[in-house]
């Protein structure tokens, strides 16, 4: 079958050059702000705390992690040993990882395994609460 010309191909616009030039213009503003701050303001975004030199061996005690890491902090500090902490988050991801070859039942639905979703509302629960403790400790 021959090509068809699109009946609305006069009234297109090429994208080179019409569609790069726009985008090279907007890439150049851009670049112009972008090293303006950095160059001439450099100390616009920063804060107080950011320009007080770093101290290795002392850890400030208002220093926590990100949300997504707070569980994982919790548990290591509610546990006596560093060892253990690491090995149960060791054993918790494997655990995560295996679980798809560990059930081989052919019922989907979430009320078919009560194992398996009680263990998952469980943990769930559990990474909630470690994760609000390490928030407000």
């Amino acid at each position: 079958m021959p090509y068809k010309k699109d009946h609305n191909y006069k009234k297109s616009m090429p994208f080179f050059p019409d569609f790069v030039l726009k985008d090279s213009i907007v890439i150049t503003a851009y670049l112009i702000v972008f090293f303006v701050l950095v160059f001439f303001f450099p100390n616009f975004l920063t804060e107080e705390s950011g320009k007080i030199p770093a101290d290795p061996f002392s850890t400030p005690e208002h220093i926590k992690p990100e949300w997504y890491f707070l569980a994982a902090y919790q548990e290591l500090k509610v546990l006596p040993s560093e060892m253990l902490g690491l090995a149960l988050q060791i054993i918790f991801v494997t655990v995560l990882a295996l679980i798809p070859f560990i059930d081989r039942n052919d019922k989907v639905g979430f009320r078919d395994r009560p194992v398996f979703s009680s263990i998952l509302i469980l943990g769930l629960i559990m990474i909630l609460v470690l994760t609000v403790w390490g928030k407000y400790s």
